[in-house]
């Protein structure tokens, strides 16, 4: 995945091991000459500092610097080596060692060069560096990436650590000795502020100390790193870097809201699929300190955005549903609440719905308070078992005891559920088909029946759970039914992180093909978010191709009579991404149905040389592929469609289900008839609609869409008569 290459990048250590006496990294501080104008970032002019005994964490280090010629004892003919974490390090990857001038900050011009070798270690090693001023910048590059950098003072230091925090505080820096700062003190309040950007307070070490893989101060590096990931991955990260470091150089502080509120988006969508420890074990490859600094750098991240959504910090034991404040954040005004509990955040996409909790958090007991029942996380839920209770002297009923093994059947047609703890109602096919009972503890099992010779699959919805524990309806309890070849995929074939996009041939399918998505193995016949929409177009129709020159995204094109016609929905987040929605508020969605937009952005929102259609321009289409009895099954694609609705997408419009908001305005969903039916805006105000089972319409109010201006729908462009 794209975050791959870049965790371990902004995850990167340099160890210099340098020639001499080992020292201890602190002792007497000399405070000396005042400081002059400034010239550019490093021609500042600073006291020189022998070394620091100060303590860090201090909101203003400003000190008085003395007069003093000295300069420290030069950096005499040392071979440098170092190492980084397997990362985008190829052999020849640069690394560089710039002397910088004692007094006026400034490049002298001398530089050592170091170059990464051939072995998977990473390693590097510069030669013969010698430098006559202890301070120095050092900048490590990797191929097509960014440059990361550090300032630092070499004059008591022999190991150098160049990462994400370095970086953020390099321009800082000059600019506070400018101010009169001494070097120590401008880096203290540097590395403070650095922090509180992230809404971390205090340090445990200096940022060129810490360790990827170290104590836990290597947990501000770790959550800081994987924050500047979620800002917008590979493309965007060195943009982002030097855009916080320019905007943290003055005032020490972040002033980009919208910057912040999209990376609490991304970090509070990541922690809930349980992508967090996934990225830092897969790229750095992990064997031990992950597991037992996990929780704090997961607690920095789920504090950022928590504060950023205005919820607070999660530090209690249970809090109220709580809805995003930020009208910057994608959450902002939608059904998703956050639930605090024990210290750890939840998660509620809408009233009434199931609590979600991390999937890292499988198995881990929520909450023990309630008398009658305990709450876990199973299967990215939260859900209530039931407790069982202890007979009295033999006086429970017999039908009531909660003892047996999972499965097993008994008279008055019970079933025992290991899961609830409980014997609950066994139905006919549980007796019939000689395979035990069918229950939540078994869902997914595939068991050949001695009956007929058919193979079964255990079927159950986890909501059922919940359903079951609170009194209310069940709806269908767990259940056998005869397997499919979605189900022997998914027991039979592997669908992890590494197997993404691969494609499996069955039969049964109208497609032929299931294929691995990030949650697991779908039939491509289905609807489904995690499929990449190139599935859903029409092998048989030569598709142009559009480039939108505001962002570079490519759509394909079709023509239909005489109309060109964008063959997918518009993806276009606008400038400052703050002019459309996706699909439940999940970036997937956006990519594989295009965005949902109000009606007065959808009429300005198309490509230049693209419009908005107005009715009439639909009712051209209609007419084109046969009229409105048939335009259903020809402007559908050709998989994707709930119940195997798929059309047979001849011209090759190829509509997908993507639903959209405020469908029926505040009487349903604020999300709906996603897989059910698609929905495009029209210039003046009406709605086409290609729906599952009732055809297609164009309407206006009142109709396929309760009220068009209220609701965020899909478009597609057309483009302009030559």
């Amino acid at each position: 995945m794209a975050y791959t290459k870049w965790f371990v990048f902004l995850c990167f250590i340099v160890l210099l091991a340098a020639c001499g006496d080992d020292r201890s990294l602190v002792s007497e501080t000399s405070i000396e000459a005042p400081v002059d104008d400034v010239e550019d970032v490093y021609s500042s002019s600073s006291a020189k500092v022998k070394s620091s005994s100060s303590s860090k964490g201090v909101s203003s280090a400003k000190e008085t610097a003395s007069s003093s010629s000295e300069y420290m004892a030069a950096i005499e003919n040392k071979t440098i080596f170092g190492f980084a974490l397997n990362g985008p390090y190829r052999a020849g990857s640069a690394v560089k060692v710039y002397e910088l001038d004692a007094e006026t900050f400034a490049q002298t011009g001398e530089y050592f060069e170091g170059k990464f070798l051939s072995d998977e270690a990473g390693s590097f090693v510069v030669t013969g560096v010698t430098l006559s001023s202890p301070y120095a910048l050092f900048e490590v590059a990797a191929d097509d990436s960014v440059t990361l950098k550090a300032l630092v003072d070499l004059s008591d230091r022999d190991t150098v650590s160049v990462n994400v925090l370095t970086h953020l505080e390099y321009e800082r820096i000059p600019y506070l000795v400018e101010k009169g700062y001494s070097f120590f003190a401008a880096k203290t309040q540097a590395e403070v502020d650095v922090l509180a950007a992230f809404g971390i307070e205090g340090s445990f070490a200096n940022f060129e100390g810490l360790n990827i893989v170290g104590d836990d101060a290597s947990a501000e590096l770790l959550a800081v790193s994987v924050l500047s990931l979620c800002y917008g991955g590979e493309s965007k990260m060195a943009g982002f870097l030097n855009d916080l470091a320019t905007d943290i150089k003055k005032d020490g502080k972040w002033d980009n809201e919208t910057a912040k509120a999209k990376i609490a988006d991304e970090a509070q969508k990541k922690y809930f699929e349980g992508e967090l420890g996934s990225i830092c074990q897969n790229v750095l490859g992990w064997k031990k300190d992950l597991a037992s600094r996990k929780v704090t750098y997961e607690r920095y991240i789920n504090d950022f955005w928590s504060e950023v959504y205005g919820l607070g910090t999660c530090r209690g034991s249970k809090s109220p549903v709580y809805s995003a404040k930020n009208s910057k954040s994608s959450y902002y005004g939608s059904d998703t609440g956050f639930v605090c509990m024990g210290g750890i955040w939840y998660k509620r996409l809408k009233a009434g719905g199931s609590l979600l909790c991390s999937v890292e958090r499988e198995g881990a007991i929520i909450d023990e308070s309630q008398m009658e029942y305990t709450s876990i996380c199973s299967n990215g839920k939260v859900v209530r078992i039931q407790k069982q209770e202890n007979p009295d002297d033999g006086d429970e009923d017999e039908n009531e005891i909660r003892n047996g093994e999972d499965g097993e059947l008994r008279e008055g047609d019970k079933k025992f559920d290991e899961i609830l703890g409980r014997w609950v109602d066994a139905n006919e096919e549980d007796y019939t088909l000689m395979l035990d009972g069918c229950t939540f503890k078994r869902h997914g099992e595939i068991s050949k029946s001695p009956k007929d010779g058919a193979y079964y699959y255990c079927d159950s919805c986890p909501d059922a759970i919940l359903w079951y524990n609170n009194g209310a309806a069940p709806g269908e309890p767990p259940s056998w039914r005869k397997a499919v070849d979605v189900d022997f995929v998914r027991r039979d074939e592997k669908c992890e992180a590494g197997d993404v996009g691969r494609i499996i041939e069955r039969a049964d399918s109208v497609t032929g093909s299931f294929y691995c998505t990030v949650n697991g193995w779908t039939n491509l016949k289905d609807w489904s978010y995690d499929v990449p929409n190139e599935f859903r177009f029409n092998p048989d129709i030569d598709y142009g191709t559009l480039t939108d020159d505001r962002d570079g995204k490519k759509y394909k094109t079709v023509k239909i009579g005489d109309q060109v016609w964008m063959a997918e929905n518009l993806n276009y987040a606008g400038p400052n991404d703050d002019i459309s929605r996706c699909y439940e508020d999940m970036p997937v969605t956006c990519e594989a149905g295009g965005r949902l937009y109000s009606l007065s952005v959808a009429d300005t929102v198309c490509p230049s040389g693209w419009h908005l259609p107005k009715k009439e321009e639909f009712e051209i289409l209609l007419t084109t592929v046969g009229g409105i009895d048939k335009a259903s099954n020809e402007l559908r694609s050709i998989s994707g469609w709930t119940n195997d609705y798929s059309g047979s997408d001849a011209y090759g419009f190829s509509a997908v289900p993507t639903g959209g908001a405020l469908i029926e305005s505040n009487h349903g969903s604020f999300f709906s008839y996603s897989g059910y039916n698609a929905y495009f805006f029209s210039s003046d105000g009406y709605v086409f609609s290609i729906h599952l089972w009732a055809g297609t319409t164009i309407s206006g109010k009142g109709g396929a869409v309760n009220d068009p201006n209220e609701a965020l729908l899909p478009v597609r462009c057309l483009k302009d008569a030559e």
